[in-house]
């Protein structure tokens, strides 16, 4: 299960925000599967980003992790692995000045 916990806001950044999960997400399942997790199963990894307006990561960081060193990797190469994001629009720029922004996603091992 993989949940967002702060993003990048407004309407017209969820599409972007949406797919960028999506990627995530479906990465973090397909390296899960090739794993045995079962050490894994109750405990949480909870990973903060940085992406610039190419869509590119900054930086990342793991802010808190009661997981195994296995599950805690599988989380920051999904997010490594499906990098980068994709063009801002010209919308999201000018919303976001173009800075970067910091996404934190929360993992949970179910």
């Amino acid at each position: 299960d993989c949940l967002l916990s702060r993003g990048l806001g407004d309407v017209y950044k969820r599409q972007y925000q949406q797919r960028m999960i999506e990627a995530i997400s479906r990465q973090w399942n397909l390296l899960g599967s090739q794993y045995d997790l079962n050490t894994a199963v109750n405990t949480t990894v909870v990973i903060e980003y940085s992406i610039d307006r190419t869509g590119a990561l900054a930086s990342i960081s793991v802010l808190y992790s009661n997981s195994t060193n296995t599950g805690r990797g599988l989380c920051e190469q999904s997010i490594l692995t499906t990098a980068p994001y994709g063009e801002w629009t010209g919308e999201m720029v000018s919303a976001l000045g173009g800075q970067n922004q910091d996404v934190r996603i929360t993992f949970h091992y179910r």
